[in-house]
């Protein structure tokens, strides 16, 4: 069995749309809409998720009557939505990696301990002072 979305319920077998939840959805949607903030999103409702679960919620195909759920928001409401959440992501996105990509070093080498410490902390130090990266670790 999945998990039944945030404004829905099942009730004799089918899933029903959950009133009071269901207006919380709608109140999220039309506030992601206005204010396109996800804090300021789920402000004056009764969604008590955190910022994943939002973000997901909005992206939701459920809520407009996919798989067999009733429809909570119109389609309309869904794709100028989803609109604006690709919108954040391509700005966040160049905004963190100034348009650039990020290479992730691979490869690692420890240099041959040349001394004895018997202390594990001090040792455990010292060997992670020692790790060389081998390629090109710096932005492209």
């Amino acid at each position: 069995m999945t998990h039944i979305p945030y404004g829905y319920k099942i009730e004799n077998g089918k899933y029903i749309i959950d009133e009071e939840k269901a207006k919380d959805v709608r109140v999220l949607f039309q506030n992601y809409m206005e204010d396109k903030v996800l804090i300021k999103a789920i402000k004056n409702t009764g969604i008590r998720k955190n910022h994943s679960t939002i973000k997901r919620m909005l992206s939701n195909k459920k809520y407009v009557g996919d798989e067999g759920y009733p429809t909570i928001i119109d389609n309309e409401t869904f794709n100028i939505v989803a609109d604006i959440l690709i919108e954040k992501t391509k700005i966040r996105n160049a905004h963190v990696n100034n348009g650039k990509r990020r290479v992730i070093p691979r490869e690692f080498y420890i240099k041959k301990a040349e001394m004895d410490i018997t202390d594990p902390f001090k040792k455990a130090k010292w060997i992670y002072s020692r790790i060389e990266i081998r390629g090109d670790s710096h932005e492209k």
